[in-house]
């Protein structure tokens, strides 16, 4: 908080008188009363006794008041001899009374206690009592008690401990710094607030620890200014002077010190109060250097400077000295005559002053300046004359009257004459300044008089000499749109139309204008605005084809694109015309549920499952995938694949969804052959009568039962992953090796016979033949086989060909079907490497880390990198910031799945770019993300033609407003 200096004063005064009192009322007291006690029968005793103002009681050993000198309401005397005197007393001073007693009657020595008591009005009066020995014949007969009533003294110190804590409690929070600082006998600090730590950093305790910090960190300059002597002097007057922080910059402070004396009248400390007046020192250093400036400029400027005041009287209370040049007088002739500004106004410029001349003579109030600029003329001393332009300011009090002005005159004579000359260039000069971005261009019966610069260069001329004298129409726009533009030109109403004009150096450029008339001079001219829009047009014609490509694609696309409302019938906003051919509906039928619902048309028993798949998508506001059954016109079930997303508001508000629905009904029906296939191969192999092993490189990673009992093991996780070599004789594993490279080579070999130990320890003689074979997506051998000693050798060749013949039909089954497979997946391939090349708009993928793994030809061209430049490399090579690479994949993609929106972009050459980008994430068949795509296209040139366009609306606006006189044709 912080005091005033009043408070403070105030507070000090108070402790001060305080103590005053307490000095003289206890050496008033000290002075009452004896400091030995004579013969009780003594007539100087009596005569105290009696006379005294201290109540003075006689008691014996045991306390017993023997006597008493008075008696005070509502007590009497005869109540009180006899009595203890502990009963008169409270309680809390009955131990100090008797040990007091107890020890003069045992050591003769004199002793003081204080005690006391409620009164009858209940309040409370404090006692010192001394007690002192009655002896006789070196015995100690009875006590006095002299109790000497300190009621006063107790309150005043009561009140005193109150103002100290007061004040501390005061000091110990104000913003400024109380202190006392003592010089005698030894200096030393004695009492310094905490706020001084806030202000220099220095803590009370440092100043304590250190009587002479002060002075260390005083300014040198200022240290006359706080010395014993000078602090002296100046007697309770604010003195400033600097201070160094404890961090080395200097603080203003103001203190006022009171000088403190003892009873001798010698000085012996200072009290005061400082506070940080560094603000308050900066502002007046920083007025008093902008006064030195400004007496500097105004006694250098060509312009007259003044400060004319209204009270008490009409005066000049500065002229610069320039005004001798401009009008002949001295400063001194316009402070000695305050109406000589008027004096030499032309009589035909008098009235611009309005009343401002009577206002001033009458002693008007004055409220405001009116028409704080003014040109006039002035007569000159020698009575020439010339123009001057004045600008004044208004000067308020605190009341806000107006009590003077200040202003600043000038000689604008040559301006005013050459004004007069240029008159008809301003005109024009006027009009072009106007509208600094646009080509403007003048002309006059089709004749081009003048343009400005933005028309000149657009043009590609080289001045406006080169076009002066052209005609607007014939020499500038291209011949077969002549006709169109003089048509424009001749409309009642005016209305902008664009053309195609042609430069100087024969490139064509469209350009959008707008024309109107204008007065210039008694005639009219036309003034014409030329947007150069060639730029947007390419990008309107861009844009056009880009739709277009995007129509082709999503009507040759083997499926249908739609945007559909989020209901119970999946309402169908749009579709394109694959609609037709994936469900052999008419595309007009589904819209707005003309004829029927989207939900019609979906298999029943998919509807949920689709639904509550799509649901779960939007609630987190990520793509969905779904596959399931459409019923066709005719009737037939269809499977369709559908990936589409939510769209929502920038607050989050489901607008529609979104997607594309493909056909995957021969896929599917694929699916079910390979499955059924592998089925019907599996049950063949499972109980077949010849065993059947798989291996990778002699690694076991199939065996059917035949085999698994051939071996001698109950179940396959017995040698599983085992050598198939461990079965095999020595002498039989070198050819076996052998056959296994031939095979891996490609070439078709016969059966042929081995022996194998079994688990068992069985010799078993086998008939084997190795065939190439695609296990789990690695190159394997299958080993058909048989146990040659359990069957007739008659049986051995038909068994071998009826085993290669069956073996033979399921692989070409399963080849041919692979095949077909193979051949549709490579042409969807090719098919979406066509539409990826194809695009007009970058397309760029990446793996879940970040590395790039796909990035078309449109991305190539844009960024200048080949795809081999970038595959593999990481996608922040591609944007300005990275950091923004990191928010959009981290804070938008892979928490929604999708982002659209602008980036900057960085291209191979290190020029940056702004792209609208459109990303969304990449998920396997289990839902897992595995990476992201996005599709972008480079927006600089339109967002700078959008710029442009409105920079060049707002100019036109801004030339057609400030004309008072408009005609448009």
């Amino acid at each position: 908080m912080t005091l005033s200096r009043k408070t403070k004063d105030e507070l000090v005064a108070e402790v001060k008188k305080l103590q005053r009192k307490i000095d003289s009322l206890q050496k008033k007291k000290s002075e009452t009363g004896p400091s030995f006690l004579p013969d009780l029968k003594d007539s100087k005793w009596e005569s105290f006794f009696k006379n005294s103002l201290n109540v003075i009681l006689i008691v014996d050993k045991k306390g017993k008041i023997l006597d008493i000198n008075k008696v005070e309401n509502p007590f009497k005397r005869e109540d009180i001899i006899g009595q203890k005197a502990v009963g008169f007393v409270d309680k809390g001073a009955v131990k100090g009374m008797k040990a007091a007693i107890n020890t003069v009657f045992e050591t003769s020595r004199s002793q003081e206690y204080n005690s006391w008591r409620l009164d009858e009005k209940g309040q409370a009066r404090y006692y010192k009592s001394k007690v002192t020995a009655v002896v006789k014949n070196k015995k100690v007969v009875a006590a006095v008690i002299d109790a000497s009533e300190i009621t006063k003294e107790v309150t005043i110190q009561q009140q005193l401990k109150e103002s100290e804590e007061r004040f501390r409690a005061l000091a110990q929070n104000a913003s400024d710094v109380i202190f006392r600082y003592q010089v005698y006998p030894v200096f030393k600090q004695e009492y310094i607030s905490p706020s001084i730590q806030n202000l220099i950093g220095y803590s009370p305790d440092e100043y304590y620890k250190d009587p002479y910090l002060g002075a260390r960190i005083t300014h040198l300059e200022d240290l006359p200014l706080v010395t014993v002597d000078a602090l002296k002097k100046a007697k309770g007057r604010p003195i400033v002077f600097r201070l160094i922080h404890k961090k080395g910059h200097e603080v203003w402070f103001e203190t006022i010190n009171n000088p403190v004396k003892d009873k001798a009248g010698r000085l012996v400390a200072f009290e005061g109060i400082s506070r940080d007046i560094s603000e308050r020192k900066r502002a007046e250093i920083a007025l008093h250097e902008r006064e030195a400036k400004f007496r500097m400029l105004t006694e250098n400027a060509t312009d007259l400077i003044y400060k004319y005041c209204f009270y008490p009287k009409p005066h000049y209370e500065y002229v610069s000295p320039s005004v001798k040049t401009l009008t002949g007088y001295t400063p001194e002739d316009f402070y000695s005559d305050g109406m000589l500004g008027f004096k030499i106004i032309h009589p035909s410029d008098v009235h611009l002053l309005g009343d401002s001349e009577k206002l001033i003579k009458e002693k008007s109030k004055l409220s405001n300046v009116k028409g704080p600029e003014i040109v006039v003329r002035w007569i000159k001393k020698d009575g020439s004359i010339i123009w001057t332009e004045t600008r004044n300011k208004p000067v308020f009090d605190e009341n806000k009257q107006l009590i003077a002005v200040e202003g600043i005159s000038r000689d604008v004579t040559k301006q005013k004459t050459s004004e007069e000359k240029s008159k008809d260039s301003e005109e024009r000069f006027k009009i072009l300044s106007n509208a600094t971005f646009e080509g403007i261009v003048f002309s006059e019966n089709g004749k081009i008089i003048d343009a400005n610069d933005q028309f000149i260069e657009m043009y590609g001329f080289a001045s406006s000499s080169e076009i002066i004298g052209k005609s607007l129409i014939d020499d500038f726009v291209v011949d077969e749109q002549r006709p169109l533009a003089r048509k424009f030109l001749r409309l009642s109403i005016p209305k902008p139309f664009e053309v195609d004009t042609r430069k100087k150096d024969g490139a064509i450029i469209t350009v959008e204008t707008k024309g109107q008339n204008i007065p210039y001079f008694g005639k009219n001219i036309r003034a014409t605005v030329v947007y150069n829009i060639t730029e947007r047009k390419k990008y309107e014609s861009n844009l056009r084809e880009s739709e277009r490509t995007l129509s082709t694609l999503m009507n040759n696309l083997p499926g249908m694109a739609y945007r559909c409302e989020n209901d119970d019938k999946w309402t169908m906003r749009f579709v394109s015309k694959g609609f037709q051919e994936l469900t052999g509906y008419n595309p007009k039928d589904i819209i707005n549920n003309k004829k029927r619902s989207f939900s019609d048309i979906i298999h029943p028993m998919d509807r949920n499952m689709g639904r509550r798949v799509i649901r779960k998508a939007l609630q987190s506001q990520t793509q969905f995938g779904v596959e399931y059954r459409l019923i066709k016109a005719t009737g037939e079930a269809k499977w369709v694949w559908e990936k589409g997303e939510g769209v929502f508001s920038e607050d989050g508000e489901l607008l529609f969804i979104e997607g594309f629905i493909a056909d995957i009904d021969e896929k599917k029906q694929f699916e079910l052959e390979l499955k059924r296939s592998r089925e019907n191969y599996k049950s063949l192999v499972d109980y077949s009568p010849d065993g059947v092993i798989i291996h990778i490189n002699g690694v076991i990673k199939f065996a059917n039962p035949s085999a698994l009992g051939m071996l001698g093991v109950s179940g396959f996780e017995e040698i599983e992953n085992k050598s198939a070599f461990e079965f095999i004789l020595p002498e039989y594993q070198q050819q076996t090796l052998e056959r296994m490279q031939r095979t891996k080579d490609g070439e078709d070999l016969d059966f042929v016979e081995l022996k194998i130990k079994n688990r068992s320890g069985q010799i078993i003689s086998l008939e084997t033949k190795p065939i190439p074979i695609r296990f789990n997506g690695q190159e394997a051998v299958q080993v058909v086989f048989h146990d040659l000693s359990s069957k007739e050798l008659l049986l051995k060749e038909q068994a071998r060909a009826q085993i290669a013949e069956e073996t033979n039909e399921l692989l070409e089954q399963e080849i041919t079907k692979k095949k077909v497979i193979q051949l549709q997946l490579l042409e969807s391939q090719k098919y979406t490497r066509l539409i990826i090349n194809g695009s007009i708009d970058m397309i760029c993928a990446s793996d879940r880390k970040g590395f790039i793994t796909e990035f078309n030809q449109a991305a190539q061209r844009t960024f200048g990198y080949t795809s081999e430049e970038v595959i593999g490399k990481h996608v922040s090579m591609l944007y300005e910031d990275p950091d923004e690479r990191t928010k959009i994949t981290d804070e938008e993609l892979y928490k929604k799945g999708v982002y659209a929106g602008e980036v900057t972009n960085v291209r191979k050459n290190g020029e940056r770019f702004i792209a609208y980008l459109s990303a969304s994430v990449l998920k396997n068949e289990t839902g897992d993300v595995i990476g992201a795509m996005g599709v972008s296209r480079d927006i600089s040139k339109l967002k700078r033609a959008e710029e442009a366009l409105r920079s060049q609306s707002a100019k036109f606006n801004a030339i057609i407003e400030s004309s008072s006189h408009v005609i448009w044709t």
